[in-house]
């Protein structure tokens, strides 16, 4: 049965450094129009190494702060020296673990790809970059990468099934149905289902943040192809330039009706039984104490 102890903090995270965002005096920045979404492989890796030059949003951490990081597998990351600047110390991640949780059941290179989408879906050029570098690190290799982008009919079905959501749950949460989750059963259990969900989820809260505070990317990371130019110039099958409307109440009655039928509605998952899940500790500011990152962190 499904528990609520799996629920992750980065929404939490998320706010806090969106108020940052909103609070705090920012260095002036050129680009006032939104970054273009890369069409192609070539667009898209010119668009990760042109990040590294993008000035961030808020006041960057000190020098100091930098050599202090303990370099993870990615190397010393921006957004973890964003987070340890300016978040109190119960609201940043404990441990920087990137194995899956084991009770979902999800691969580490699944999850990653997963994140990979999310981000290329929302044009977040930061995380995509990171995504990159760990696929890489995992083995996949740039055929196998291209493929992510531009044909998915050379992943395994269940991966399909996945990916389709992924894409779908960051454009168009609204628009999800029971036959979104009904594609999943035949290749996931319940469990992993709701994994799958949680970290598309927590994977599109980091892109908001770490793009909404223009992050630039690390510049000890590099973005070259070895691929023929007619591959790098296939068009990308998951890159969105635009995202589906979503439709207004047209008035206080149809936003009460809305409310009425979600009250009665089946959910799409087994729920556990409230009394038998113990709620997780929380600190004064609402953040579980000492939960903290897995699965592809960003």
């Amino acid at each position: 049965m499904i528990g609520s102890s799996l629920m992750p903090p980065w929404p939490v995270l998320a706010g806090v450094l969106g108020l940052l965002l909103i609070a705090t005096a920012a260095p002036a920045e050129d680009a006032a129009a939104a970054k273009p979404v890369p069409q192609t492989r070539a667009e898209m890796l010119e668009a990760l190494a042109a990040l590294k030059g993008r000035p961030a949003r808020l006041p960057p951490p000190p020098p100091e702060a930098r050599a202090a990081q303990q370099p993870g597998p990615l190397g010393v990351v921006n957004n973890a020296l964003f987070r340890g600047h300016y978040l109190p110390a119960e609201l940043r991640p404990a441990g920087a673990s990137r194995q899956p949780d084991p009770a979902l059941g999800i691969d580490d290179t699944f999850a990653v790809e997963l994140f990979w989408i999310v981000s290329r879906v929302n044009n977040c050029h930061y995380c995509l970059g990171h995504q990159e570098a760990k696929l890489a690190a995992a083995g996949v290799t740039e055929p196998q990468l291209l493929a992510l982008d531009t044909d998915w009919t050379t992943f395994a079905p269940g991966q399909r099934a996945a990916f389709a959501l992924a894409r779908k749950l960051t454009s168009a949460p609204q628009a999800i149905t029971a036959a979104d989750i009904d594609a999943l059963r035949p290749h996931f259990e319940p469990l992993q289902i709701l994994g799958i969900v949680l970290l598309v989820a927590r994977y599109n809260a980091t892109n908001r943040w770490t793009d909404a505070l223009g992050l630039p990317q690390e510049d000890h990371r590099e973005f070259v192809s070895g691929l023929p130019a007619e591959s790098r110039a296939r068009p990308s099958q998951v890159a969105m330039t635009g995202f589906p409307a979503r439709a207004a109440f047209r008035d206080a009655a149809a936003w009460r009706a809305a409310l009425d039928r979600a009250r009665t509605r089946v959910p799409r998952l087994p729920l556990a039984d409230a009394a038998a899940v113990p709620l997780p500790a929380t600190t004064a500011h609402g953040a579980t104490a000492g939960s903290g990152v897995a699965n592809g962190a960003a």
